[in-house]
């Protein structure tokens, strides 16, 4: 599969330099694919860098407990917060047992700021 990523890049990269060259001398026209490339391999990597950010949390042992423990609607309400996240990274089994009390607590704690700054959403809801 990943050969037919890299067979439709290479396919559109030399459509994109025929295109190019058409405007532009050669010279002129492989710079500008070289930057290209270059933004094109920079996205990759802060996209891959975005998800595990946010979610490698989510690969820890006992991740499922702690979920279990949140619940859904709390999970959702705190995700934003990377300190949160830090420490189900870091201590998901005192997260595993987390009573409603506790959650509604930091929920609250969360809104006001006391678990860093709110994590950006680029989705439009």
């Amino acid at each position: 599969m990943e050969s037919g990523k890299t067979c439709t890049f290479e396919v559109k990269k030399n459509e994109a330099r025929c295109v190019l060259e058409k405007v532009l001398d050669d010279d002129t026209a492989s710079v500008v694919i070289f930057f290209l490339e270059r933004e094109v391999s920079a996205s990759k990597i802060q996209s891959l860098w975005r998800s595990y950010s946010s979610y490698s949390h989510a690969r820890k042992k006992g991740w499922m407990k702690v979920l279990s423990s949140l619940g859904r609607k709390n999970y959702l309400l705190l995700l934003p917060f990377s300190n949160v996240r830090r420490e189900w990274r870091t201590e998901t089994e005192n997260w595993g047992c987390v009573d409603v009390f506790t959650v509604s607590c930091i929920v609250e704690e969360a809104k006001e700021g006391l678990w860093g700054e709110r994590m950006v959403s680029l989705s439009s809801d």
